[in-house]
């Protein structure tokens, strides 16, 4: 619950500067443009891309693949779903199947033994009293999180300041986080909501006020946009081959 998965880059705005053309350093490559260091996140998860730009305090410009910069739309997470749903059906109807036909065939065999037998296991005891033990009570605040329109923006995200604790809000803009650790080991907290090309949103909390809420229920709308630090994307030449295909294909449709 307080792990960062993804974020939405699809906001992200694209320059006009090559990859190949950029001369590398200690971090990737330096644009001599903007004289800012240019990451290849090609072949990072989507987690460390999103820790990169969520804790980076200067502007972030990268090299992505295409998907990365794509936020998953609520009909393609609902085949995923689907289709892993009727994987597992699939594996445990095959494996009920065989277990069925084993049994079929076992025989069944009466040993007799003079051994004394405990009434109740002591492994079955530990196992009870662990059961037993009641279970902290945990403290989680959650929202939805909206731009100027009140439209719900998939992939923002919230973390505790002075952590890396956080989460990011689904494809409904609904975001869940637990601050069960933070309430025990301080009295106040802060949280920051950020979305790329907005402004960050800081809001502070005391643990008597978590407690009175309604429902700990927590709404944040961004308004105010952030273009000193909307992140950029360079791109990648086309090979010799196919730039000089496109350049006569173009002379003959403009005829």
């Amino acid at each position: 619950m307080n792990t960062i998965t993804k974020i939405n880059l699809s906001n992200v705005r694209k320059c006009h500067q090559y990859w190949e053309e950029m001369p590398e350093n200690e971090k990737g490559r330096l644009c001599l443009q903007c004289n800012n260091t240019i990451i290849d996140f090609r072949k990072s998860t989507d987690a460390k891309i999103a820790h990169m730009h969520i804790f980076s305090e200067q502007k972030v410009c990268g090299l992505y693949r295409k998907d990365q910069l794509e936020f998953p739309s609520k009909g393609i997470e609902e085949r995923k779903e689907i289709s892993w749903r009727a994987f597992y059906i699939g594996i445990f109807s095959f494996l009920s199947w065989s277990n069925f036909g084993q049994e079929k065939k076992a025989e069944v065999i009466i040993e007799q033994t003079d051994k004394k037998l405990d009434t109740i296991p002591k492994t079955i005891l530990q196992k009870h009293s662990q059961d037993t033990i009641i279970p902290k009570e945990k403290t989680v605040i959650s929202g939805i999180i909206t731009d100027e329109k009140q439209v719900p923006l998939p992939g923002a995200y919230v973390i505790i300041k002075g952590t890396k604790k956080g989460a990011s809000s689904d494809r409904d803009g609904f975001y869940k986080l637990d601050i069960t650790d933070v309430l025990e080991s301080q009295d106040s907290f802060q949280l920051s909501f950020g979305y790329i090309g907005y402004k960050e949103i800081v809001l502070s909390y005391d643990k008597l006020f978590i407690e009175d809420i309604k429902n700990r229920n927590i709404d944040v709308q961004f308004t105010e946009e952030n273009v000193d630090l909307i992140v950029f994307s360079v791109g990648v030449k086309a090979p010799l081959h196919k730039r000089i295909w496109y350049k006569i294909r173009n002379v003959f449709r403009r005829k």
